[in-house]
């Protein structure tokens, strides 16, 4: 039997096929943003469930809720659930008198965060982690974190917005770690 070409059932029944596929990639799509978006409340639900642990001064339920928060955050791949696990485990540790223990906690998890930030090229989340290097003392990697930034606004070469935000943070963490040396140097000679 030979066929002369499609006729108008052919391009019909093609045409239904691929509105079907269409229609089961875009569910897809969907369920995955679904979940994702999901996956962005839970770690936030789980750190505002620290922060009311914290102003109760509850201790062992905002260890249970930012553990909950950080194994959410740790499933996503983005960055920032990753730097406010970091900052909710130092607020922790500070209402629980043990701060400077929580420190290298921390810093595992805002290196966590400045990596992802640095893959998913969001310049936004090298500034805030390196912020946070800072805040600790952390000058190498706050300084290292920088040069990541500017680096990166090398390919944003015609954002302004991201060059004053680069330039902003630049000047901020000079300033706070100027601090924290001069501070440290004080402590060091003995508070004068």
């Amino acid at each position: 039997m030979k066929r002369r070409g499609l006729d108008v059932a052919d391009v019909f029944a093609a045409i239904v096929i691929f509105a079907a596929v269409a229609v089961s990639v875009a569910g897809c799509d969907g369920a995955a943003a679904r979940a994702r978006s999901s996956r962005d409340v839970m770690w936030d639900v789980h750190l505002r469930t620290v922060d009311a642990a914290i102003a109760r001064r509850d201790v062992h339920a905002a260890l249970r809720a930012w553990h909950e928060a950080y194994v959410t955050a740790l499933a996503d791949d983005r960055w920032d659930g990753m730097y406010h696990a970091a900052g909710a485990y130092l607020r922790i540790g500070e209402i629980s008198g043990l701060r400077r223990d929580a420190e290298p906690k921390a810093r595992e998890l805002y290196l966590t965060a400045f990596f992802r930030a640095r893959s998913q090229r969001a310049i936004d989340g090298v500034l805030r982690t390196a912020e946070a290097f800072a805040t600790l003392g952390d000058r190498d990697v706050s300084v290292q974190c920088l040069l990541t930034a500017e680096t990166m606004l090398v390919a944003l070469s015609h954002d302004e917005d991201a060059a004053r935000r680069v330039d902003a943070s630049r000047a901020w963490i000079v300033e706070k770690l100027r601090r924290t040396e001069s501070s440290s140097g004080r402590a060091a000679r003995g508070g004068r």
